[in-house]
């Protein structure tokens, strides 16, 4: 049961944390191939 929680702790940290940063990414590709054209 308390391995469990940890695993869903750290997944948690990790998706809040990764997909930001994916989001970012993407808005920013999304945003340089505006200015491109």
């Amino acid at each position: 049961m308390l391995i469990l929680e940890i695993i869903g702790e750290i997944l948690f940290e990790f998706i809040f944390f990764r997909l930001p940063v994916f989001i970012y990414r993407k808005a920013k590709l999304l945003f340089t191939k505006k200015n491109k054209i």
